[in-house]
């Protein structure tokens, strides 16, 4: 178990090799944040060759308006990291806009794609965490480009997504692949007539390939479509039912096939499935008892179909779904404190799904692991 964290010193790593148990002594990567009014951005991809590269920015004037983006990689299980390297530049991140994507590929090379000041798509890509190569345009000057995110399959091919906005009520997503992470497909609009304005998409892929995608319709829907064939073809767009308004979706392609879909409604967690591609959704969607968090990872599905939903009802808590989302057990605190923030979710091949919270007084770094229920001969 990897957990890294960010503090007024640096970005501090730490591992887990029994399960959570206990974990090795923290180490640091010395960082400048003197002048970061917030410190909380930070993303972590472990590939499937034991990479670990870690993202985060530091504002780099006094203004607080332009921010660098860096990157540094392990190669060692997190013993020693590269020293960060500055991939790009930016205004101030707005989560949803222009806060940059890393995704690790099957042979160990990093991607990194972000929108840039000039509403460009870009993408770059480096094998040893150091060397990167020069911005590839995915797409170019993209009207009102927001919402950019990326996601790889298990053969290593990129998916990127990002909403393209003309006008404010004029509002698409729109697709690009890649199969070496250098070069891209033309960008093209996969969220045909389901609304006017087709906002916050959210991309899973499992180990079969499926590509599912999900996004906000004018502010009243939620949509979904899948690609069986790397986004080549999509399905046309189907509705899943919702109160309004639907904000913060997070779907999952699960490794059982079946398709999982959590979001936030009229101030309730909403939770939606399909058992298969191409098969209807719940013909209504169940509330949770619980609050997830934009940006956050609130979703798991294990190989068994069950379901793990993470965030809150005034303390740090999870659902869980033992019949692939038919019906959920009521929430279960992991936490006494109502200070909790940062809650991610991670869970590993086995199917044990990982907890990790911060806590605002006393300033402290959680875990804890919900340990497997699924057996598949």
């Amino acid at each position: 178990i990897d957990l890294a964290w960010i503090n007024t010193d640096g970005v501090h790593f730490t591992r887990s090799t029994d399960g959570g148990a206990t974990f090795s002594t923290p180490i640091v990567v010395p960082t400048d944040f003197s002048k970061n009014l917030q410190n909380n951005l930070l993303s972590m991809v472990v590939d499937p060759v034991g990479n670990i590269d870690l993202l985060w920015y530091t504002v780099l004037d006094l203004a607080d308006t332009t921010v660098a983006y860096n990157i540094c990689r392990s190669t060692d299980s997190g013993t020693t990291f590269t020293t960060p390297v500055q991939v790009t530049t930016g205004p101030q991140p707005i989560t949803g806009s222009n806060v940059p994507t890393i995704v690790g590929r099957s042979d160990g090379k990093l991607i990194v794609t972000w929108i840039d000041a000039s509403s460009n798509v870009l993408a770059e890509a480096t094998s040893d965490g150091v060397t990167f190569t020069a911005p590839t345009t995915i797409a170019p000057t993209v009207p009102g480009a927001t919402g950019e995110q990326a996601v790889a399959d298990s053969a290593g091919n990129i998916y990127v997504f990002w909403e393209t906005a003309p006008t404010v009520s004029s509002c698409s997503i729109s697709f690009s692949s890649s199969t070496d992470g250098v070069s891209y497909s033309a960008g093209k609009t996969i969220s045909g007539a389901s609304g006017a304005c087709n906002s916050q998409p959210s991309a899973s892929v499992n180990a079969s390939g499926n590509l599912a995608v999900t996004w906000v319709a004018d502010s009243t829907s939620l949509f979904f479509t899948l690609s069986l064939d790397g986004g080549t073809t999509f399905a046309t767009p189907i509705s899943i039912a919702t109160p309004a308004p639907p904000t913060s979706d997070e779907v999952v392609a699960g490794l059982d096939g079946g398709i999982y879909v959590v979001w936030t409604a009229n101030g309730t967690t909403e939770f939606a499935s399909s058992p298969a591609p191409g098969a209807p959704f719940s013909s209504a969607p169940t509330a949770l008892g619980i609050s997830i968090a934009a940006g956050s990872t609130s979703l798991a599905v294990d190989a068994c179909s069950n379901v793990t939903v993470f965030g809150s009802n005034g303390v740090t808590a999870y659902q869980r779904s033992n019949d692939g989302g038919a019906t959920f057990s009521p929430p279960t605190p992991l936490s006494q404190s109502n200070q909790d923030f940062e809650r991610q979710l991670a869970a590993d091949k086995f199917g044990n799904v990982n907890f990790t919270w911060a806590v605002d007084g006393p300033e402290e770094v959680n875990f804890a692991r919900l340990p497997t229920v699924c057996h598949i001969p």
